[in-house]
């Protein structure tokens, strides 16, 4: 017995709030709701992947399973959302016989949505050039290594080109119909931004950075030798270490390589390295009574990134989250004159 219901009675409850997976040709258009996932206990109702209920109607994908506003929705479409649907939603999870409802009810609602997604396209006047779809199973076709490759791909995945081209093309159809119901009506004003920008560019410069090789010498600061011995160190490190530090055997001393100095740490250290040629050494310092040689390795000065650039990123973060705001509300609208007529009993 056919049953007839408002598809907004029927889906809207579990379909505006939560965050359900679609698969290729609803991404970006955001999750579906509440229907319940919960796992259940190990031990209850275990059922393998295998023998879900929907296995033993592969053989009939042309079956009509329901109509989206009198559009066809098969057992085939629903086999597929399902096998999506496990593989980008539930993983490995052990699949009971509660899960595997909860997997029909979202592979399902999945398909009517993209179905009625598709359908304003459509009435909107909205089309996809066949080019974008020939240069997508052009791309797929070279990866799968030639078109004899691809259709055994297809076959393997018990469908076929024609079906591909389809799929892509409501993809594409989707995607046009998003941008124009949500991205293209969102706008940040500049001030807004300019707000923005000035509150956070700091988070986008590159710091300056100081890295040293500090050589401690525990030396005597009151013997006159002590300086000299320091020199005769920087020579041997030049001339017979090839400016290496690190390659040092002496006693009486500590090397510290590729150590960050900064204002507030080794300010000392910071201030005489920062003057500095990267790869040059310094005079002996005296610092705390203590000789240090030090040889800087590189310095980067404080870098700001280019404002418009900055900007460009922090409007796109903005615009991103307006739209993940406004998504629940248009696929509240999308149900609400829809109707699904439930025709096979695996949707009852």
């Amino acid at each position: 017995m056919k049953k007839k219901i408002c598809i907004i009675a029927f889906l809207s409850g579990c379909m505006v709030a939560g965050n359900s997976q679609y698969g290729m040709a609803f991404k970006g258009m955001g999750g579906t709701a509440g229907s319940s996932h919960e796992m259940s206990s190990a031990g209850q109702n275990k059922s393998s992947r295998k023998n879900m209920i929907i296995e033993g109607h592969e053989g009939n994908r042309e079956t009509v399973i329901a109509m989206v506003n009198d559009a066809p929705v098969t057992m085939g479409a629903l086999v597929d959302s399902i096998r999506e649907t496990m593989m980008t939603k539930y993983g490995k999870t052990e699949v009971t016989k509660d899960i595997a409802r909860s997997i029909r009810q979202d592979a399902f609602e999945k398909l009517v949505l993209e179905e009625l997604a598709c359908q304003r396209a459509v009435n909107l006047g909205i089309s996809v050039q066949p080019e974008r779809i020939e240069k997508i199973v052009e791309a797929r076709r070279v990866a799968a290594g030639g078109e004899e490759a691809l259709q055994k791909i297809l076959t393997q995945q018990n469908t076929t080109l024609q079906a591909f081209e389809r799929q892509t093309e409501r993809i594409f159809l989707i995607k046009q119909l998003i941008n124009r119901d949500i991205d293209s009506k969102i706008t940040i004003s500049e001030e807004k931004l300019n707000r923005a920008y000035m509150s956070s560019k700091e988070r986008f410069a590159e710091p300056e950075r100081v890295k040293i090789s500090d050589i401690i010498f525990f030396l005597d600061p009151d013997d006159p030798l002590s300086k000299q011995k320091v020199l005769d160190i920087r020579t041997k490190i030049i001339d017979e270490l090839s400016g290496k530090p690190a390659s040092l055997k002496e006693t009486g001393l500590l090397v510290k390589s590729h150590l960050n100095v900064t204002e507030t740490y080794e300010p000392l250290l910071y201030k005489y390295g920062r003057r500095m040629k990267p790869g040059s050494f310094s005079d002996p310092l005296l610092i705390d009574g203590t000789f240090h040689l030090i040889k800087l390795e590189s310095y980067h000065p404080y870098k700001e990134q280019p404002k418009e650039q900055i900007v460009a990123y922090i409007a796109s973060q903005m615009k991103a989250s307006e739209k993940s705001q406004r998504l629940p509300l248009w696929r509240h609208e999308l149900l609400k004159n829809g109707k699904v007529e439930i025709i096979h009993e695996i949707l009852k």
